[in-house]
């Protein structure tokens, strides 16, 4: 009768009766209801065939963007019977799984590694990801001991330390206990240093959504790290700033020497980029630079194509998070979607045209009787000059000795 989803009218006067009734009996103050007595019950269902699907986070994508299909159409998409065709390719879903269950427990290996205590000049200890599960160390065991104070607050932001001080538990007694615990902080140190991950495959000719994977396990969590979760894009957003260049009339032969950089803004602001290696004080190419991932090369070329030039290709080759313009964007500074990365890159490998991301290329009423079909249209954001000759700088990223794609090297290989 009150169903918020087949019943949303019925299901707000019911709400606001409750509410009503709560103010009668001084539970709530009066002017919180007349502010949201209009405001929608706002549930979100998820079925049991979402859940279940082989692409949970997919499917979510695509029941929100049938919702938006519905309301532009006056249908409804719980009684109306409409089929949705999804452009998702089952065997490639069933490949990205199989590739994020391989290689993540490998990275998360070298994060353990890398922020442990082991005493080692040598960040890369091997250029396979998965070696670093062999290896007999405590995870994260240098990071914990420089944050003591952030483990008693993770310990405190648990659902058995709430629990204990609901029966009215003492807190300093309760922190000392549970932090006295080593099998608690361990399953509490483990759930906060444990990687999540996005993946999606996208057709870059026609903009089609063949994989999408929105987090580790399937629909436990339903934040969505493809089309939801913002991140610092780091190195990857490098080839921005190249392409800005190269579309300017830049060689990939131009040389900056690999040595430190002190760039001053606008407002006296002195930015100083270092390498995760060592500088070797020569002249570098703008391809070898973009190869070894150099950040003191990158952040002279952004000082000369300029901070605003860059965001400007980001944005015109598919990136519609917001970009602060200044110099540290040319290293990722920024936090952007997976889901635009990947749109973006698609324009190298498709001759400079961008294709929006689709996942719906068919919608049909419960008889038959077609009501959308897509229709990828590209739009041009680069010449194809440019985006062969980044096509062919990336390849050097895997090709060239010494390139920063070595470290990738796993069970799933980039060729």
């Amino acid at each position: 009768m009150y169903n918020p989803i087949r019943r949303p009218e019925r299901s707000r006067q019911r709400r606001n009766t409750v509410l009503a009734q709560m103010i009668k009996r001084d539970l709530l103050d009066a002017s919180f209801l007349e502010e949201h007595r209009a405001d929608s019950v706002g549930a979100v269902y998820q079925s049991s065939a979402i859940t279940k699907s082989i692409a949970p986070h997919f499917a979510e994508a695509v029941r929100k963007e049938l919702v938006v299909f519905a309301e532009q159409t006056g249908l409804d998409i719980y009684d109306d019977g409409l089929i949705a065709y999804t452009t998702l390719d089952s065997r490639m879903q069933a490949m990205a799984q199989a590739a994020v269950d391989s290689v993540l427990p490998c990275l998360e290996a070298v994060a353990d590694w890398e922020w442990s205590d082991v005493g080692t000049d040598e960040r890369v200890w091997s250029i396979s990801s998965c070696d670093y599960k062999e290896l007999d160390i405590e995870p994260w065991s240098g990071f914990w001991k420089k944050q003591p104070t952030l483990l008693q607050n993770l310990v405190r932001n648990t659902d058995r330390y709430r629990r204990a001080i609901q029966r009215g538990q003492d807190r300093a007694e309760l922190t000392r206990e549970l932090l006295a615990d080593a099998a608690f902080l361990d399953s509490v140190k483990s759930e906060k240093t444990r990687l999540e991950t996005g993946f999606v495959a996208m057709d870059p000719q026609t903009g089609f959504i063949k994989a999408w994977i929105g987090g580790r396990e399937l629909g436990k969590d339903w934040y969505d790290h493809v089309s939801i979760a913002e991140r610092q894009p780091g190195s990857t957003f490098k080839p921005f700033v190249y392409t800005a260049a190269i579309d300017n009339g830049w060689s990939p032969y131009e040389t900056f020497v690999d040595d430190s950089v002190h760039i001053v803004d606008d407002i006296g602001n002195v930015w100083s980029p270092g390498n995760s290696g060592d500088m070797s004080g020569l002249p570098m190419t703008l391809r070898e630079g973009l190869a070894r991932s150099k950040n003191t090369i990158t952040a002279q070329l952004i000082e000369q194509v300029g901070p605003s030039e860059a965001a400007f290709y980001a944005r015109r080759m598919g990136i519609t998070s917001s970009l602060d313009e200044v110099y540290s964007l040319a290293l990722g500074t920024s936090d952007v979607k997976l889901l635009e990365m990947t749109s973006a890159y698609s324009t190298f490998a498709n001759g400079g045209l961008l294709y929006s991301p689709t996942l719906i290329w068919r919608i049909e009423d419960r008889m038959g009787n077609l009501l959308f079909e897509a229709q990828p249209s590209p739009s041009e954001a680069l010449s194809e000059a440019t985006a062969y000759t980044m096509v062919d700088m990336m390849r050097a990223v895997i090709r060239m000795n010494g390139g920063s794609g070595v470290r990738m090297v796993a069970e799933y290989k980039m060729g």
